[in-house]
């Protein structure tokens, strides 16, 4: 094959390499970087309909939620990062101390999920 001109899309997808690299894309070199994909949609999207559908979702790691609460000025994104199950109680705690907190201090949705989730209960509604 070397030499000759490939003939079609299936030859081109065979490798004409005889040497394997030992630096192949493993399974923690996909994760490093889906984790910077998330990382850079949830903290550094200028969007903030980005960041509250990070803050929303129950797939993103909770060390990017943490980030999130550290430097998130959106009221709506940070009500969202509070009432998120994934969200390090740790880092809520460390929130509760900042000024950014206040606008959250008469809250009773957030209230009670929080006491809910330091209690172990689950906070979801009961429907009959």
């Amino acid at each position: 094959m070397s030499g000759t001109p490939l003939s079609s899309l299936k030859d081109s997808l065979k490798s004409t390499s005889t040497k394997t690299s030992s630096s192949q894309k493993n399974p923690s070199y996909y994760a490093a970087l889906k984790k910077a994909f998330i990382q850079e949609m949830s903290v550094d999207a200028v969007d903030p309909i980005v960041r509250l559908a990070s803050a929303n979702s129950v797939n993103i790691p909770a060390t990017s939620l943490k980030q999130m609460l550290e430097g998130e000025q959106d009221n709506d994104v940070m009500r969202a990062l509070l009432l998120n199950d994934r969200t390090p109680l740790a880092a809520i705690e460390i929130f509760a101390d900042t000024s950014r907190a206040n606008h959250f201090q008469d809250d009773a949705e957030i209230q009670t999920h929080l006491r809910d989730r330091v209690n172990g209960l689950d906070s979801a509604p009961l429907t009959e």
